[in-house]
């Protein structure tokens, strides 16, 4: 998460599915008609595209006239409100596109030479920078930039735990196949490596690339999952932590009767977890992949983020939101046969948090949540992404 008094930066873009659903009601409530239906999901778009109008016409009143969003000169927060706006429905509105077009100019002014968009300070920002860059260029046009997404999603891939900065599978079960913040931090974590690899899969790296396998180790050993976490000290159900060895859980380790110390499991590095094994290639029937689920399932909420209260709220739920849309699930059911409508429920929720200008904002600050930019930002992206698992209804 950001360091040096800095939020995580997170842009999680959704992949562009439109996916129908066969019952859209309220949470655990099948509908009683396919009337019932049309109706659910017409009110739940258009609450939806209100709300995205006003924070986009938030956002872009947010933009100084050297392109940067928001309160910090801050790359990060700008390539965040950069992706939040191009793929939004209003992207060529006649306020919006020169918005985006100045924050692009922006971003790009700040790539380096060895393809890092990494800012002029020393905070240790250069993966997150970057990859939220990738993300920002590729929602707005792929094609006009891909020579600068190339060139960073090169850096990127040097940010991976490996052989190629002396990273060892087994010795260094810690962060191997992980990302980190910067050329200089061997730690990785969960935050850093989701980051990275859907800038990575979006910017179109070959799924046979060694990058996913190493990062299959990473994945495995941040599950608490024994079957297949290697490192001695996971529990077992299913859930994802911070790092191998951490957790952002307030007195987050238990230690076992036998002795062993494991870490507990929170919401958004579950989901980041599960979408992270989607870009990795692994099957939605493999294990890992339905133990993550099954925790998502039984710890599913809008109202917090699990095991972390308010704190990282709205990271959370943008990270909830591009990973059920890229699991390609319109609804979560859990072994108790409970069913849950999320986009309808996600979108009701922040709908009600919307204040009056426009913006969201957290008031547990942790990881620089009290940002209105910021977390205007996840908010919209988490509704675009619920947005786009959502039947176009027509009259």
């Amino acid at each position: 998460m950001f360091r040096n008094r800095m939020s995580v930066v997170v842009a999680l873009s959704a992949l562009a599915f439109c996916l129908p659903l066969v019952c859209h009601g309220a949470s655990g409530v099948t509908p009683e008609s396919d009337s019932n239906d049309a109706i659910v999901i017409r009110n739940t778009s258009h609450s939806a595209n209100s709300a995205l109008k006003k924070a986009v016409a938030y956002l872009v009143a947010q933009q100084s006239e050297d392109g940067y969003f928001g309160e910090h000169p801050e790359i990060g927060f700008t390539g965040l409100a950069v992706a939040a706006l191009a793929k939004s429905p209003f992207r060529n509105e006649p306020a919006v596109k020169p918005a985006i077009e100045k924050g692009v100019k922006r971003l790009l002014s700040q790539q380096k030479a060895n393809g890092s968009f990494a800012g002029d300070d020393l905070r240790s920002l250069d993966n997150y920078r970057t990859a939220i860059s990738i993300m920002a260029l590729v929602a707005v046009d792929p094609a006009s930039y891909a020579d600068q997404i190339e060139k960073a999603q090169k850096f990127l891939i040097t940010m991976q735990m490996g052989p190629h900065n002396g990273a060892d599978k087994d010795r260094d079960k810690n962060f191997y196949g992980g990302f980190r913040y910067d050329e200089e931090k061997g730690r990785a974590d969960m935050s850093n490596t989701q980051m990275a690899l859907q800038a990575l899969n979006d910017s179109g790296l070959d799924p046979d690339s060694e990058v996913w396998k190493r990062a299959v180790v990473f994945l495995n050993r941040c599950q608490n999952r024994s079957e297949s976490n290697d490192t001695g000290h996971a529990a077992n159900d299913g859930g994802g932590i911070y790092a191998p060895n951490e957790t952002k859980v307030k007195n987050g380790t238990v230690t076992l009767p036998d002795g062993r110390i494991v870490y507990k499991s929170y919401g958004s590095m579950t989901y980041a977890l599960l979408k992270c094994f989607i870009f990795a290639g692994v099957s939605k029937d493999d294990p890992r992949v339905q133990a993550a689920y099954d925790w998502i399932a039984s710890h599913y909420t809008v109202e917090e983020n699990p095991g972390l209260g308010q704190q990282g709220l709205y990271y959370y739920y943008n990270t909830m939101a591009s990973t059920l849309a890229i699991y390609n699930s319109p609804r979560i059911k859990s072994s108790e046969s409970k069913q849950y409508d999320w986009a309808d429920d996600l979108v009701e929720r922040l709908v009600a948090l919307q204040r009056e200008d426009g913006s969201w904002t957290n008031e547990n600050d942790r990881w620089m949540e009290g940002s209105p930019v910021l977390v205007t930002a996840y908010a919209s992206l988490a509704l675009e992404s619920a947005l786009s698992v959502i039947a176009p209804v027509t009259d």
